[in-house]
């Protein structure tokens, strides 16, 4: 299990990224698919997806 500061060093990463993908594209509307999904995938899938072998959170991305 992550420690809560590990968590919060991470969460704070992930809203990072999330604000650039965000900021770049001002003019043109964000899509999920286009503009998420693969940062997700190449960052975040790993650990929090559906292998749980490879889980190191308990925070799953890949459900609702």
């Amino acid at each position: 299990m992550m420690r809560r500061a590990d968590r919060a060093t991470h969460l704070a990463s992930l809203l990072i990224v999330f604000s650039v993908v965000l900021g770049s594209r001002v003019e043109e509307e964000v899509s999920f698919n286009r503009d998420v999904r693969p940062i997700l995938s190449d960052k975040c899938f790993v650990c929090h997806g559906p292998d749980a072998s490879n889980r190191q959170a308990d925070l799953r991305l890949d459900v609702e």
